[in-house]
This record gives structure tokens, sequence and C-alpha cells, in this order.
């Protein structure tokens, strides 16, 4: 009998590093170091790729448009912000959905 197998997307697999994450979100290189020294980032999903932490692209991406930084010039970039919101939680979607209700207002 054949056993299924998951499925996963390419973000599921995609892995980025503190450089990726300044590319992936179009930041200086130093950005996401001081993200990272102020305890803004998430919390890492590998604790060591290649002698440091690492992330899924997913959780970046999610990160950028729920996190502490949604607000800021450092948010995520418009070209990745669809991405971004299918990544979310149907709650994180509720938030922002509210958040930008109150904006808008």
């Amino acid at each position: 009998m054949p056993t299924s197998q998951p499925e996963y997307t390419v973000d599921d697999l995609t892995i980025v590093g503190i450089v990726e994450i300044a590319e992936l979100l179009n930041v200086k290189p130093r950005t996401p170091h001081a993200w990272k020294f102020r305890d803004l980032l998430p919390a890492y999903d590998y604790p060591s790729v290649n002698g440091t932490e690492a992330w899924k692209r997913k959780t970046i991406l999610r990160w950028a448009v729920t996190g502490p930084l949604r607000g800021s010039k450092n948010r995520c970039p418009a070209n990745l912000y669809d991405e971004a919101i299918a990544a979310c939680t149907p709650g994180e979607r509720a938030a922002l959905d509210a958040l930008q209700s109150e904006v808008a207002a």
C-alpha cells in the first residue's frame, strides 16, 4: 500500500539566514543583525545551519507583516506583501485587517 507524502511548498523548504533576510526584505545588510541584537526577529526555526541560526522564508515573511516592525519603514516590500499575507494564520490576517481599518479611519 503506497503511503502519501506530505505536500511541501518552496517556502516550506527555503531556509534563510541573516544575509538572506536583508536581501529578502530589501534592507541594509546590518539591519537584520541589529534586529537580532534587539531581539526583534522571530524565534529561529533551525538552531544551527552552517553555525548560525536560520529561519524558514515563510517565517520571516509572516514576521515582516505581523511583527513589531509592521508600521515602520522596514516593513515587508510591496512585491512580497501578498505572499507574506498568504503565510499568515487566519487570526493574524484578521488582526491586520483590523489594523488597516483603523489606519483608514
